[in-house]
């Protein structure tokens, strides 16, 4: 069984945040990209991207809780750090898997 949440970022640069973060932790692990979609496997649990004009859906899985807070936390720093300009709040929202 595994954990999930999922988060909608209200932003116009969705796309561009996306393939930022890809971009980085492809460096260390898998990652890959569309245009419009995007895909992060961190050793707590996997990331998935869906970008649109006006915002970005995050939806984070993880096979326990603890990693599942470890992904959010890591995916969320890294976005703040990529949109510091605008800092759009990452609220995620936990359901089951």
């Amino acid at each position: 069984m595994s954990v999930v949440s999922e988060a909608k970022v209200k932003t116009d640069k969705a796309s561009q945040y996306m393939v930022q973060l890809c971009k980085h932790f492809g460096h260390r692990v898998p990652a890959t990209y569309t245009e419009n979609t995007g895909r992060i496997e961190l050793d707590m649990g996997v990331c998935t991207m869906q970008s649109d004009p006006d915002h970005m859906a995050l939806r984070s899985e993880a096979t326990d809780e603890a990693s599942l807070a470890r992904l959010e936390d890591v995916i969320a720093k890294h976005l703040d750090h990529f949109a510091w300009r605008e800092k759009p709040p990452v609220n995620w929202v936990r359901s089951a898997g």
